[in-house]
């Protein structure tokens, strides 16, 4: 595994800290990874759909971890959250994109 650097691990602290923030400890693995998703979108930074491949390499090479674009997908794409904290739509069987409206957005930088 890669040696994290300091803004790695000052990445890696902010996150555990919204998490344990927002709901101290009943955090299940769907809620971090879509924490992750939130947080890369955030960082991405465009006004625009970003295909889930490009989201799971960014996160992979920020944080170091390692979740599929299919995983991301699959997040986004539930009921319980798309359409409400997330945009998407499959353009085709290996085109999925994502995006983070300016409501979640202004939410998102509320919460830092």
């Amino acid at each position: 595994m890669a040696k994290l650097d300091k803004s790695s691990i000052s990445d890696i602290f902010r996150l555990s800290t919204v998490l344990y923030a927002e709901d101290n400890y009943n955090i299940s693995p769907v809620q971090i990874q879509k924490k992750l998703i939130e947080n890369a979108l955030l960082d991405i930074n465009r006004d625009d759909y970003v295909n889930t491949l490009e989201l799971s390499q960014y996160i992979n090479d920020k944080y170091q971890i390692t979740i599929l674009a299919e995983e991301i997908w699959k997040i986004v794409s539930t009921p319980k959250y798309n359409d409400t904290v997330f945009h998407c739509y499959k353009q085709d069987s290996d085109n999925s994109l994502v995006f983070l409206p300016k409501k979640e957005k202004r939410k998102l930088l509320l919460a830092k």
